[in-house]
C-alpha cells in the first residue's frame, strides 16, 4: 500500500503582509509562507511507512522554514507553476542547502521552457546544473513521477508570467482513481472561455459555447482543486481569477468535489482586506448567491494536509 499526502506549505499571496497596513490580515499572527505544496509518497506496510518521494510545487518565501517545521529533509523534484518571485525566491536557499548537506544533485526542476528562461533560469542561473536540472515540460503531455501521472495545463497569468501552468495529479487504480489540481496563480485557462474575465493584453484563443475544451477534460471531477482567489470581485489587471469567476466558471464547468482557496490578498478588492474568518463568511454568502450551497469551498490553511491511500 502507498500513502499520498499533499501538504500546503503556505497559502499566502505575493505580499504576505502589506508594509504599513493595519488590517486584520496583516496584523494577525500566524504561520506564513508563499503558496506552495508538497506531495509526499510513502510506502505503507504495518505500523511504519517509508518515504519514497517528495515532490515540491513552488518554492517562495517561507517555504523552506515550513518544510523544516514538518521535519522534511529531502526533495525528489520541483514542479514550477510560473516564474514570479513569490514562487521561486527560495530556490537558491533550497538548492544550496541540499548541496551543503550531501543531497545528490542536480534535482530535477520541471517547468515549461518559457517559464524557465524568463524565471529561475534567468534569475538564478548559477544553480543550473549544479543544484537543479531543468526538465522541459510540454503542456498537455503527461509525465510519470513515482505513482503519479502528472500533467501541466497552460494558463494565462498576465504578460509577466509566460509559460505559466497548473498541475493535475492522478494516481491510484483504474477502479479508484484520485485526481488533484494544484492550480493557483491564473486569470483564466488557455484557451479561455467565452464570458471569462480577460485583461486587455490577452489575444489568444477563446472557446465558444458551453462545451469543455478537450485539453481541459483532465480538470473535470477533481477530488481536490486548489485555486488562487486573490480577490472576491473581478480585478483582471492583477492577473488572478476572482472568487466571483471561480463560482460562475470553474465550479460549474469542472465540478470539483472539494475546492480550496489559496493566495488570498483582497487588498486589491473594493471590499478591502478581510480576515480568514470574515472571508469564509463571504465565501459562504457567495456560494448561496450562485446556488452552490452544497459545494465544498473552504479557505486553505498553512500546513493543512490531504491524505490518500493506494492499494
Amino acid at each position: 500500500m502507498q500513502k499520498i499526502t499533499i501538504r500546503m506549505n503556505g497559502v499566502e499571496p505575493a505580499y504576505q503582509r502589506e508594509f504599513g497596513c493595519s488590517c486584520a490580515r496583516c496584523t494577525e499572527e500566524r504561520p506564513r509562507a508563499h503558496t506552495s505544496a508538497s506531495i509526499f509518497v510513502d510506502s505503507w506496510g504495518g505500523v511504519r511507512g517509508t518515504r519514497e518521494h517528495h515532490f515540491l510545487v513552488d518554492c517562495g518565501s517561507g517555504v523552506c522554514d515550513s518544510l523544516i517545521e514538518k521535519g522534511v529533509s529531502f526533495v525528489s523534484a520541483v514542479l514550477a507553476t510560473h516564474g514570479h518571485l513569490d514562487h521561486v525566491v527560495e530556490l537558491p536557499f533550497l538548492g544550496e542547502s541540499l548541496l551543503r548537506n550531501g543531497t545528490d544533485a542536480p534535482i530535477p526542476l520541471f517547468a515549461t521552457d518559457e517559464m524557465f528562461h524568463s524565471g529561475p533560469g534567468r534569475m538564478f542561473g548559477w544553480l543550473f546544473p549544479k543544484a537543479f536540472e531543468h526538465r522541459p515540460v510540454e503542456p498537455g503531455l503527461s509525465i510519470e513521477l513515482g505513482p503519479l501521472c502528472v500533467r501541466a495545463v497552460p494558463v494565462w497569468h498576465g504578460p509577466s508570467a509566460p509559460g505559466s501552468v497548473i498541475w493535475v495529479l492522478e494516481f491510484g487504480s483504474e477502479s479508484r482513481r484520485t485526481k488533484v489540481v494544484l492550480g493557483w496563480d491564473l486569470l483564466h485557462l488557455i484557451p479561455c472561455y467565452e464570458g471569462d474575465d480577460r485583461d486587455e493584453v490577452y489575444d489568444g484563443e477563446v472557446r465558444q459555447g458551453p462545451s469543455i475544451d478537450p485539453r481541459h477534460e483532465c480538470l473535470v471531477g477533481a477530488d481536490d482543486f486548489f485555486v488562487a482567489a486573490n480577490t472576491v470581485t473581478p480585478c483582471p489587471r492583477t492577473g488572478h481569477i476572482s472568487l466571483d469567476a471561480i463560482l460562475r466558471s470553474i465550479v460549474p464547468r469542472f465540478r470539483p468535489k472539494r475546492l480550496w482557496l489559496v493566495h488570498i490578498s483582497s487588498h486589491e478588492d473594493p471590499l478591502g482586506p478581510l480576515s480568514d474568518s470574515d472571508l469564509q463568511v463571504m465565501v459562504d454568502e457567495e456560494k448561496r448567491r450562485h446556488g452552490l450551497c452544497d459545494q465544498h469551498i473552504q479557505i486553505a490553511k498553512h500546513g493543512m494536509e490531504r491524505v490518500y491511500l493506494i492499494d
